[in-house]
């Protein structure tokens, strides 16, 4: 029997700090506006061990909290029960490494879970798995008869700004290259990638460390912009000739910018991203950083890149990637799922 319907309310557990990175956040705080928008009530719960003063610098536009929700289910369970008698509520995890009895817990007493699991690693017997990668069908989810998956890019949610046509203008020469390499640049390799690319490219080439703050190594030609909103990320994006980043939320909205891009993995959930955009030919692929062979694949991407040509076709292929409508879409697919849900005592 279908059960009553009622408004929906969409928690949001997940996690965010300098080594994972905010791209967990940026994409849960753009599918909550989303949802939002349609009428589901929303909040944030997030978890860093940084505090809600570094928190603060990334503040998501939706309503959040910062709770140490992934160790203690308590602020789970409380989260969810003080909605469920008014709501339907749904759980969205975007975690790794999750205690199974948290798990447990959401199946539980939420009346929809919902993971994003870029890497294959959530194991539930119930409810939404999201991959909107590109290398989503590289990995072998279990075929269990209580999980929809809802994979590839129709599913990857971007930032508002990054949902608008890039109408991209290309340079004859290369006069701006941008590293982003996120919360996984714990090894400094941003500063390695600038000092790189010094030695390769002309000196009047402007090279943009992107969302660090560490200006230590300024100079030279080489800018730190620290934190960019998401607007003006896409504008500093559609200024860049080139971009270097790792396989996450970023090389999304690099795509959506149609910028010609130069991949490297700086953590193993990248993989599956990483080898599915160089499929579809919108970034060239170099290893990882820490590779002997690095410096000579990083020569050969740049030196093929400053042919205009080749990044005009790299960009036509990101047109061809279907991104914009990624955060809609989960958003129409979660709700028509609640109204179907049969009735569930808690």
């Amino acid at each position: 029997m279908a059960r009553e319907v009622k408004q929906i309310a969409a928690h949001f557990f997940l996690l965010a700090d300098p080594d994972i990175g905010v791209g967990h956040l940026m994409r849960c705080d753009a599918l909550a506006q989303t949802m939002n928008e349609q009428g589901v009530q929303t909040e944030l719960i997030i978890q860093t061990k940084n505090g809600e003063e570094w928190l603060s610098n990334y503040a998501p536009i939706s309503s959040w909290r910062s709770e140490d929700w992934a160790s203690n289910p308590d602020v789970c369970r409380k989260s969810i029960i003080r909605k469920s008698e008014a709501y339907t509520v749904i759980a969205i995890i975007d975690a790794y490494n999750i205690n199974p009895d948290i798990s447990n817990l959401f199946s539980q007493f939420a009346d929809l879970t919902v993971y994003f699991d870029d890497f294959g690693d959530v194991k539930v017997d119930a409810g939404f798995i999201i991959n909107g990668g590109p290398g989503a069908d590289m990995i072998p989810y279990p075929d269990k008869p209580g999980i929809s998956y809802l994979l590839g890019t129709e599913y990857q949610v971007l930032r508002k700004p990054f949902r608008q046509p890039a109408r991209r203008v290309h340079r004859n020469c290369i006069q701006r290259v941008g590293i982003m390499l996120g919360g996984t640049d714990h090894r400094g390799a941003a500063r390695e990638l600038a000092r790189l690319l010094r030695s390769e490219l002309h000196e009047d080439v402007s090279i943009f460390i992107v969302g660090t703050e560490d200006s230590s190594t300024s100079g030279n030609g080489i800018e730190y912009t620290g934190f960019l909103t998401s607007r003006d990320l896409r504008e500093l994006f559609l200024g860049l000739d080139i971009l270097i980043t790792a396989g996450g939320q970023t090389m999304a909205e690099a795509v959506a910018c149609e910028l010609p891009t130069i991949a490297i993995k700086t953590a193993e959930n990248q993989k599956f991203n990483i080898y599915g955009w160089q499929r579809a030919g919108v970034c060239i692929f170099i290893g990882d950083i820490s590779m002997q062979t690095f410096q000579s694949e990083l020569r050969n991407a740049i030196h093929k890149l400053m042919s205009i040509n080749e990044r005009r076709k790299m960009s036509d292929k990101c047109k061809l990637v279907a991104l914009h409508m990624g955060a809609s879409q989960l958003t129409n697919e979660l709700i028509k799922a609640c109204l179907i849900l049969p009735q569930k005592s808690k």
